[in-house]
């Protein structure tokens, strides 16, 4: 291979790898913007709408909440022990327009309401 044809290839490999690069970025981009534009946040019902227990709050990116929560939708999540008496783990963003609601939601799933948000209520 002469060294013309070897940087033909380098560069034709780095342009693809730039485009899978930038679509992977816009992908993430376009996921947390719709995330983040929700104008409310289902709420628990009435008995699970209460302080937990043994509750932490980790503000985090809304990157790192998409991978620990393990979906794309996701902008915030809690992390509930097997455990009754275990830390119940809620991973918030830096900022939302929704907090309080959001943190609401999430109380609720650490208080026993399941993932699947039977019986929401609207704030």
């Amino acid at each position: 291979m002469t060294q013309h044809e070897f940087e033909e290839q380098f560069w034709r490999c780095w342009r693809a790898c730039a485009i899978v690069i930038g679509l992977a970025m816009l992908l993430l981009l376009v996921t947390v913007t719709f995330a983040e534009a929700r104008s409310y946040v289902p709420q628990p019902p009435a008995e699970y709408d209460r302080l937990p227990v043994n509750y932490e709050i980790r503000h985090v990116h809304p990157y790192v909440i998409q991978l620990r929560c393990r979906s794309l939708k996701a902008i915030a999540c809690a992390g509930v022990p097997k455990d009754p008496l275990g830390k119940c783990i809620i991973l918030l963003p830096y900022k939302h327009p929704l907090m309080s609601q959001l943190l609401t939601h999430e109380f609720g799933h650490c208080n026993g309401w399941p993932a699947s948000h039977p019986n929401p209520r609207r704030p």
